[in-house]
Formats: structure tokens, sequence, C-alpha cells
């Protein structure tokens, strides 16, 4: 297996994760205590941040998620 391939299997599936992580931080942001909510709001925005890194890097690394002609 071509290394780039493997590379770029890895990225998307830390994506995928990252989007699951975000689902989940929503999640208790929805339904989390008040005096929990700054902690929820935290971890939703680092969340998101963390999946526009995996973005940029896959931006940069042309990455997509489909096969190529």
């Amino acid at each position: 297996m071509d290394p780039r391939l493997s590379e770029q299997k890895a990225l998307l599936e830390e994506y995928r994760q990252a989007l699951r992580a975000r689902r989940a931080c929503r999640c208790h942001f929805d339904f989390c205590d008040p005096e929990y909510l700054d902690a929820a709001i935290f971890a939703l925005g680092a969340a998101e941040r963390r999946i526009g890194a995996l973005i940029k890097t896959a931006k940069k690394e042309k990455v997509t998620a489909w096969r190529r002609p």
C-alpha cells in the first residue's frame, strides 16, 4: 500500500473521529447542568477548532474523501 494513501486514510479517520467528538460535545452542551455550561462551551469550541485544523491539513495535503479518476 502506498504510504501517502495510508496517511490520507488515517487523516480521514481522524476527521471522522473529530466529528463524532464534536457531536458528543454538542450533546453534552445541550443537556448539561448550568454549572457545567462553561466547560461544555470550552469543549465544543476545542472540538470545532480541531475539525478546522484537520480540514486545513487535508487541504494542504490535497486529501479528498473520494477517489480521483
